[in-house]
Parts: C-alpha cells; structure tokens; sequence
C-alpha cells in the first residue's frame, strides 16, 4: 500500500444561481486519509467489472474505514476516483476492495 489517498464523503450540496437556471454544487468532505494501493484493472478483469460498472477503471485495495460506501470517492495526486462498489472483505472489517472509475 504505497499509495496515499484521501477519502471524501458527500458533505452536503448547495444550489447556485446559472442562467440555466439553479444548479446543484456537490460540496466533498474528508473522512479520512489512509494508505492504500490503486490498480489498473486490465484484460479479463476490467471485460468483467464493466458489464456491472460501465465506468470502473481502477481497483483501490485499503484498510477498513467505517463510513466508506458506493457515494464516497478518493482523491490522489490530482486524481479523483469514483466508487462504484466497497466490499468489506470477508466481512471482518479490516480491508476495503473498492472498485471505481477515474474521474476526468
């Protein structure tokens, strides 16, 4: 796990006046920063993650962090990740494998 990530929550959303009208501004909130790893799913894995998650590009293997769910995302290096799926492995609350989707 050598890689450092932030965890943000959705904290709350605030509305903002465009001249389309009024636009919904989605306000992130950190739960926490741990080390984790991040891995490009490639080949037989990436074909069958997607036909569940259209968008899923990387696994994010990390310890257990209460609170973690499918709204959350991480952030690293200037890079954002969208969660698509938290699994709670083996349910013992000790490691997350997170499949998600890079944000561009």
């Amino acid at each position: 796990m050598r890689h450092e990530i932030v965890i943000q929550t959705l904290a709350n959303s605030s509305t903002e006046l465009t001249a389309r009208g009024q636009t919904s501004v989605p306000s992130w909130g950190k739960l926490a920063k741990v080390r984790a790893s991040i891995e490009p799913l490639s080949g037989s894995e990436l074909i069958n993650a997607r036909q569940l998650y259209p968008t899923v590009t990387h696994r994010i293997r990390t310890r257990y962090v209460a609170g973690v769910n499918q709204k959350a995302r991480a952030t690293y290096n200037g890079r954002t990740f969208a969660f698509q799926q938290v699994i709670n492995v083996a349910e013992k609350n000790r490691e997350l494998d997170i499949l998600a989707g890079e944000e561009i």
